[in-house]
């Protein structure tokens, strides 16, 4: 069980308490008012006492008494305080796990405007109840905020850098391609290169964070602005590497930003694929160190399989 669910359980067994105490100070009132009723008679006829002066003696003597429930009432009030608080910190979750606008402490609000203490008592177990028997979920504020940060913490790490930086060029924020440099996961180059040196790229990356690569870009960062037919090329040569240089073969995606006069740049995005290793025409299984494309040893092979599993 639940802390929580506990705790709501245990504020329902003091209210009930509450409930059973106001019963029994009622009960002894109405004794107490039967007896002093009663008193009068009883003199009258065992000692032949006339009855008024017996009230007015009981009159006379009678003291100012406290209000039996003066306690009860500021003990009640300060546990109703505890419990409106108490659910003030809590939520309800709906079944898809978001917030729900729906307030746990409306349970027992209403307990607050009943002026009789009693039926106050009433309405806050009936609200506890109410609480206890929802399928909707209740928990801690503070629970699902740590539950969110949780989340947004795993969704940061998931994204990678290459899927970050391929987010903001398709976004349009061309700066990048003249601002970033050459790592593990991005190239520039000028235009079409060696098919063999393309397939050595594009193995290195996918086997290492995946990947984006410029057309179009010059190394000292300077645009070189393709045309349609340059970029045409380079993605009918990008493709075809994929799908048969690349063992297994890999899906590559594709964006061109059109400039003027039809000249542009085209850029391509890698994927990187993971719980695999992939290797050249050659059978060379290359890897991403800076900007270099390395042959991966053995062991680096094994330890790549290893962290797989």
């Amino acid at each position: 069980m639940s802390s929580l669910k506990q705790k709501l359980i245990d504020f329902r067994s003091i209210f009930r308490q509450y409930k059973q105490e106001a019963e029994e100070i009622k009960s002894e009132q109405t004794k107490k008012k039967m007896i002093e009723k009663r008193t009068p008679e009883f003199i009258s006829v065992a000692f032949g006492i006339s009855k008024s002066l017996v009230r007015d003696f009981q009159s006379f003597s009678k003291k100012e008494t406290l209000d039996p429930f003066e306690n009860w009432n500021r003990a009640l009030d300060r546990d109703f305080c505890d419990l409106e608080f108490f659910l003030s910190e809590c939520i309800f979750i709906e079944v898809d796990g978001t917030k729900s606008k729906k307030n746990p402490r409306t349970f027992v609000s209403k307990a607050r405007s009943v002026k009789s203490p009693e039926s106050k008592v009433s309405h806050v177990i009936n609200g506890l109840d109410s609480l206890l028997n929802l399928t909707q979920t209740i928990i801690f504020k503070k629970d699902y905020t740590e539950k969110i940060e949780k989340i947004n913490a795993q969704a940061k790490q998931i994204i990678s850098p290459v899927k970050e930086l391929w987010q903001k060029l398709i976004e349009g924020k061309h700066k990048y391609l003249f601002s970033i440099d050459e790592c593990e996961f991005f190239d520039r180059k000028q235009k079409m290169i060696l098919t063999k040196k393309a397939e050595n790229i594009i193995v290195a990356m996918t086997n290492t964070l995946g990947g984006i690569i410029a057309y179009g870009v010059k190394d000292n960062k300077s645009p070189f602005p393709l045309s349609s037919k340059e970029r045409d090329d380079i993605q009918n040569q990008i493709t075809n590497i994929c799908r048969n240089n690349v063992d297994p073969p890999i899906s590559p995606e594709f964006k061109s930003i059109i400039l003027e006069n039809d000249l542009g740049y085209i850029i391509v995005y890698i994927p990187q694929r993971n719980k695999i290793l992939h290797s050249t025409s050659d059978g060379r299984t290359l890897k991403r160190i800076g900007s270099n494309n390395v042959i991966m040893k053995q062991s680096e092979m094994s330890e790549f399989y290893k962290g797989a599993e």
